[in-house]
């Protein structure tokens, strides 16, 4: 269990962390006192949930008493603790069914959780007392941002890959609501990176499983995403996420050329071309539709522009 959001904290909120952690594995509401503010209380709380997904019942503060420099609190339930152990015993058992099948590299089990989400989960909060915990996307292949990445958390604590959930916003959440989003860092080789399996499984199709934010740097998510909470680890290397490193990224006219060249050898009919972070040449839509139309008669294109990813499907027989 790797708990990245404890190690950020003083001495004085690891013992609050440890005591609220205490409560939850045993389900417990007893009564929590504590010479901090009910401001770090919530807070402490959050680290708490983003640390532990396992301990995914709702962990609402029933009520806060203040006086005398004292907060005192109690943690509130949504499942009764016969329901809340059997649906625990149900996710812990597919963890490690789903884990059995995860060998390799760190880099290669975080491939493969990403695409067991990417297959496995669909985008929905239809069930809202599910969607936001990992039982959502475990037990009932259904959730939303957050349930999805407390589940890559658990999936990989289960493997010993570290990891943890940062909170924030996406393209069209930032400025509204700057906390709307959520999404996973993992660390692989001594480095960390940002990793979205929700946004893939946006832009991911039958037949098509997109990469987009697979292994990021800070500079790179930054382009439309923006964090809010988080342990506060540098994502530095850029140029290791998955199309550089698998050779579907171009930075010029010639390497664009070259690679459809390769595809039409090799009658690809569908695939995705990534222009390179640090590239001089960032084309627009329809300088990369000219080119492309040089060797395909008939496609269509499917831009991510704020990545600079492009989906290309073509209909030339």
């Amino acid at each position: 269990m790797f708990t990245a959001y404890r190690e950020t904290l003083s001495i004085e909120k690891k013992i609050l962390y440890d005591l609220v952690l205490d409560e939850l594995s045993k389900h417990s509401t007893q009564e929590i006192t504590t010479t901090l503010s009910s401001d770090i209380v919530d807070n402490i709380i959050t680290m708490v949930r983003f640390d532990h997904p396992m301990f995914f019942d709702s962990m609402a503060v029933s009520s806060y008493k203040k006086g005398n420099m004292i907060t005192s609190f109690n943690l509130d339930y949504r499942l009764s603790d016969v329901k809340y152990n059997l649906h625990g015993t149900y996710c812990t058992n597919k963890i490690k069914n789903i884990c059995r099948s995860a060998r390799g590299r760190p880099i290669e089990i975080v491939k493969f959780m990403h695409d067991y989400l990417r297959n496995n989960v669909t985008y929905d909060i239809t069930d809202k007392e599910t969607a936001h915990s990992i039982v959502g996307p475990l037990l009932h292949g259904k959730g939303v941002c957050d349930g999805i990445s407390f589940t890559m958390k658990a999936l990989l604590d289960y493997c010993n890959v570290e990891s943890c959930v940062v909170q924030g916003a996406g393209n069209k959440q930032i400025g509204e609501n700057d906390s709307n989003h959520a999404w996973n860092m993992v660390r692989l080789e001594d480095e960390w990176f940002h990793l979205d399996v929700t946004y893939d499984m946006g832009l991911s199709s039958e037949g098509l499983t997109r990469y987009d934010y697979f292994v990021l740097s800070d500079e790179e998510i930054s382009v439309d995403h923006k964090v809010v909470l988080s342990p506060g680890y540098k994502c530095e290397k850029t140029g290791r996420n998955y199309y550089d490193v698998t050779e579907h990224s171009i930075s010029s006219k010639a390497e664009l050329r070259s690679l459809l060249r390769k595809r039409v050898a090799d009658r690809d009919k569908r695939f995705v071309v990534k222009i390179k972070f640090n590239s001089k040449w960032r084309p627009g839509i329809d300088e990369i539709a000219d080119i492309i139309n040089e060797y395909y008669s008939a496609f269509v294109l499917f831009p991510n522009k704020k990545q600079e990813v492009y989906e290309i499907i073509t209909k030339d027989e």
